[in-house]
Formats: C-alpha cells, sequence, structure tokens
C-alpha cells in the first residue's frame, strides 16, 4: 500500500532559533496537545481546547503569539482580528481549506498565512464511499430494523458502484484520492478542475471534460475543490439541473459549493436519486433545515478530516511549515510575497 505524499516528506532540520518565540494553537483538539511536543521543545506552546466563543477570546488566545495554529472553521481570523495580533507573523490552518482566513487582510498586517493541503486527503477519500454504500444499500435503516429484531431483505433493494460513472470536481490530493478509489470499484471516471489538468487525468486513466459535461454523464458527482468568490454556489439551480435522473451528490468540501436550496427541490421531488453531506452552508444547520427530513440524504457532521491518522499527519506537516518558516523558506505559504517584503 502506497503511503502518503505528506507521509514521505522528511521533516525539515531544526530552524535555529535565537530567541523561542510563543506559538498559541487557539482552537486545539480534545487528546491531541501530545501531537505538539516537538514544537514544544523549542518554542513557547500555549495549548486552548475548545473554538473560541467570539472574536474578543480568539484575539485573547492568539495575542502576543509569533505563529498562530488553527483548525476550526468557526475560528474565523477576519481583518479585524488580524489587525489586533502585533507581533504575529504566522498564521498556520491545519486544513487545506482556508476560507476562515482572510488572506488578503493578512499580507496587508504583515502576516504569512500556510496550510497543509492533502493532509486528510485519504479520510476524506474514504467517507466519500462510506457514505455512498450507506446510501445505496441502505445500511441505516437495515442496521435499524435489524436492531428491532426485524429481519427482512426486501425493503433494502440496493443499488451497485460497479459500471457505474463517477464525476471528480476538483484533482487535488482528495480529488485524486476518490478517482483511484471509483476506479478500484469498477467505476468509469470523469474530472473537471478549475485549471486544466490534462496531463494528470491522463496518468491517472480518467478523463477530463467540462464541468457541464461531467454533470450530464455522471451518476455520481463528488466534489473537491476550495470555496472561494468564484466556486461559492458553483452548483446553482442550472447545474444541477443538469445532472442525471437518480444521480447522487457528495459534498465533503464546503457546503456553500451547492445552493442548498436547489438542492433540495431537486431531492424532494425524487429527480436526483440522493444526496452524500458531510457540510453545509451552516454548521451545525438548524433544526428544521429541510434537507434533515429527507430519506435519501446521508448526513455526517463535517468529520470527513477526522481520523488519527490525518491528525498526526496534518500536526506533522505544520512543524515543518514553522521550522521552515523560520528558516526562511516558504512551506505551503499562500502569501509568500509577504516574507520576501519582511
Amino acid at each position: 500500500m502506497s503511503s502518503h505524499p505528506l507521509d514521505r516528506a522528511p521533516a525539515s532540520p531544526p530552524a535555529e532559533v535565537g530567541k523561542r518565540g510563543r506559538i498559541a494553537v487557539v482552537d486545539g483538539l480534545a487528546g491531541d496537545a501530545d501531537l505538539f511536543q516537538p514544537l514544544a521543545e523549542r518554542f513557547d506552546v500555549v495549548f486552548h481546547d475548545g473554538v473560541p466563543r467570539d472574536k474578543a477570546e480568539l484575539v485573547a488566545r492568539a495575542r502576543g503569539a509569533e505563529v498562530v495554529l488553527t483548525q476550526a472553521l468557526q475560528a474565523r481570523f477576519t481583518a479585524a482580528v488580524l489587525r489586533e495580533l502585533a507581533g504575529t507573523r504566522l498564521v498556520v490552518t491545519r486544513n487545506a481549506g482556508y476560507d476562515n482566513i482572510d488572506v488578503e487582510a493578512a499580507s496587508a498586517c504583515g502576516i504569512c498565512v500556510a496550510h497543509v493541503p492533502g493532509g486528510s486527503g485519504p479520510a476524506v477519500a474514504e467517507l466519500v464511499f462510506a457514505g455512498l454504500l450507506a446510501l445505496l444499500r441502505h445500511i441505516r435503516q437495515a442496521d435499524a430494523d435489524v436492531r428491532r429484531g426485524l429481519w427482512n431483505h426486501e425493503p433494502y433493494f440496493g443499488t451497485e458502484l460497479w459500471g457505474k460513472t463517477m464525476g471528480v470536481v476538483g484533482l487535488g490530493f482528495v480529488g485524486r484520492h476518490v478517482a483511484r478509489i471509483a476506479q478500484g470499484f469498477g467505476m468509469r471516471v470523469l474530472a473537471w478542475s478549475r485549471r486544466p489538468r490534462s496531463q494528470l487525468a491522463r496518468s491517472l486513466g480518467i478523463e477530463e471534460v467540462s464541468l457541464d459535461q461531467l454533470l450530464a454523464q455522471a451518476d455520481v458527482v463528488s466534489l473537491h475543490v476550495a470555496l472561494t468568490p468564484g466556486t461559492r454556489h458553483l452548483l446553482d439551480a442550472r447545474r444541477l439541473a443538469l445532472m442525471r435522473p437518480g444521480a447522487i451528490l457528495v459534498n465533503t468540501a464546503r457546503g456553500l459549493l451547492v445552493d442548498e436550496e436547489a438542492l433540495y427541490r431537486e431531492l424532494a421531488s425524487g429527480r436526483l436519486g440522493g444526496a452524500v453531506l458531510d457540510v453545509l452552508a451552516q454548521e451545525p444547520p438548524a433544526p428544521d433545515h429541510p434537507l434533515l427530513a429527507l430519506d435519501n440524504v446521508v448526513l455526517t457532521p463535517h468529520v470527513g478530516w477526522y481520523t488519527r491518522e490525518t491528525l498526526r499527519r496534518q500536526v506533522d506537516e505544520v512543524i515543518r511549515i514553522i521550522d521552515d518558516f523560520y528558516a526562511g523558506r516558504a512551506r505551503h505559504i499562500l502569501n509568500p510575497h509577504v516574507m520576501q517584503r519582511g
């Protein structure tokens, strides 16, 4: 079994730091403080459990730190927050996505921003197929019936992935992993990316097509692009209407990639076969969110990334990013011109 690219990357040698700078983990996960021990041996690491309740608490946790580490999307580094972080030189999110950090405002404040592309790739890709199989083979309902003493196969007439077409929207770390797994299921794979990736598609043995072509041909559409102003409601009412009758939508990326009102109409009418959603536009959703009432939707609380292997990969890569930063190297930094300016 091949290892993950981040597993293979050697750690940079420890930076020679004349003075131990402060590193603030502003929204740590319970039980993962030990992962930061290699940093604590060389820096003054302050670890805060849980998501800050508001802007004031986020600022209080981050203030005074040269490097700020975050992982929760609810910890929003807006321009107002960043302006209060005098002395902060680097903000690092453990995630691939960084839509909770205003990179432009950070640049204006002289703060570099870094992310960890691909750290959760295997975990998210595997959840795509866990959700698909749960939906297509009625796993939730069957499990509940057996526990109630019912033993009857007739309600659970399923659908196979073999021979179907998977449409992968975005060929980053996660999208590539999804494509490979889909091929293992015997699926034909189509792909679309915001930038043409023809050579990559050929190397994976998949077909690169336009987004509209992908939607019209795929039995399963899986989203793996970043949320940006240009991708907000990437799947709007017009594009959702292009999807094949009975097709399945999988979203493990960001909720705002999809117009949820339009998606609800397509699902409630039965034109689309179902959806697997690990993310929603508002997290957590309101109790009366219409998608919660549909039986043809599998919902999980943004857990695609949440495995012990992901946490280790992410923190190891964060340590490499910090060591490289102090050595003057821009590893996964989104605004490297700030380093050059400094």
